[in-house]
């Protein structure tokens, strides 16, 4: 018993912080997401299966080798059933760059030949959607060992956001609805889920709402007139090749819709970093005013301007960067790679978002200090005058 007792004593202690609570609930989180990616989602799910010329497979050890390619025996994902695939060597992208080998799962092609009759199985890529969900748990797992149980509802809040935008809004626009009508509708309820889902429901998620709901509707209006001047259909980039005629018509009000969405990423954090800012600064009597409480938070804001215009703008450079890239190799000037469309878009984009958040954060600031200078000591005088009244 005395034995028990010493074993399950440093359990005990370790269990009493929060902290080290957190840490063991985060690693957990991405030991179970390991076992879940790479032994149940690669190996039971219904995707796997492949189709009439696609498989997906996991290698086995080499079988033979000849001058054209490398034979391995492979096992079929979601099934036991094995076979013989084939690794060119004349492709250097699968030989040289992605480095496959045993225990490798891989995107195999169907190959009939219609003299023999025979069939081959070719690779043709890796299956990458195993890791991509492994990481998602690590994500997951690193998030709530910071953050607890809120960074378990930030991310709820991204993955519905995430849903609203990819799934609901571009179903929309692909049934025929206008990419106006549907950021209209889709952007107030991403911008409800991230907001009241990852912060509560409570005052600040209230204010922060509603300054963010302002200003992506302004944003709106600042991308068509950006678009517009710019003269960005959409028509010269390659990414149209892709879709309808009946959704090609909708090009410039599509990235009119991207450069929303880009939006929206940014407004809840600077809404509600300058919200808890006021809430902290209310408490300083010395600042009755609501000019004094607004000024004082604005020096927090502009840092936090300068921050996040500095982080949008690199992340708008990093997703044109392969293209600047190419051009730079070919010798264009600095002012032909600037006129493409492709990077006046990444442009447009990078205006909106900044100027956005340049708005968001004096307008948060502001519908804050307010409230909490004069609509919340108004509430507080009504209870007071309720409760005297009862008495």
């Amino acid at each position: 018993m005395d034995q028990m007792k010493n074993l399950t004593a440093p359990i005990k202690v370790f269990f009493q912080s929060k902290t080290r609570v957190m840490i063991f609930l985060g690693v957990l989180i991405m030991i179970v997401g390991y076992v879940l990616s790479f032994s149940v989602i690669a190996e039971k799910y219904v995707y796997c299966r492949g189709d009439d010329f696609t498989q997906y497979a996991k290698m086995g050890e080499k079988k033979y080798e000849n001058d054209e390619f490398i034979a391995f025996n492979a096992r079929k994902l979601g099934e036991k059933a094995t076979f013989q695939i084939e690794l060119a060597k004349s492709n250097d992208y699968l030989m040289q760059n992605l480095k496959i080998s045993k225990g490798s799962y891989v995107i195999v092609n169907e190959l009939k030949d219609v003299d023999s009759n025979s069939i081959r199985y070719v690779v043709q890529d890796v299956y990458r959607i195993p890791i991509i969900i492994f990481l998602f748990f690590v994500f997951a797992g690193l998030l709530f060992m910071v953050s607890g149980i809120q960074g378990l509802n930030a991310l709820f809040s991204m993955i519905v956001s995430t849903i609203m935008v990819i799934y609901v809004g571009v179903y929309f626009v692909l049934s025929g609805y206008s990419p106006v009508l549907v950021i209209v509708v889709c952007g107030p309820i991403v911008l409800f889920f991230s907001t009241f889902v990852s912060h509560g429901i409570n005052k600040k998620s209230a204010i922060s709402f509603v300054s963010s709901l302002i200003v992506l509707f302004m944003s709106y209006f600042m991308a068509k007139l950006f678009n517009n001047a710019l003269r960005i259909t959409g028509y010269t980039l390659t990414r149209h090749m892709y879709l309808t005629e009946e959704v090609v018509r909708y090009l410039p009000m599509i990235l009119q819709m991207a450069s929303i969405i880009g939006v929206l990423g940014v407004l809840d954090d600077v809404t509600i970093n300058q919200i808890n800012m006021i809430e902290v600064l209310s408490s300083d009597k010395r600042l009755k005013k609501i000019g004094d409480l607004y000024q004082k938070a604005m020096e927090n804001g502009s840092d936090h301007i300068a921050s996040m215009v500095n982080t949008l703008t690199f992340a708008y450079i990093a997703g044109s960067f392969f293209t600047v890239f190419s051009f730079a190799i070919n010798k264009w000037k600095v002012n032909q790679i600037l006129n493409l469309e492709s990077i006046a878009d990444e442009i447009s984009r990078t205006f909106v978002g900044s100027i956005a958040i340049v708005i968001a954060v004096p307008l948060s600031t502001y519908l804050a200090a307010l409230y909490y200078r004069k609509i919340d000591k108004a509430i507080v005088k009504k209870l007071k005058k309720k409760t005297r009244v009862k008495k």
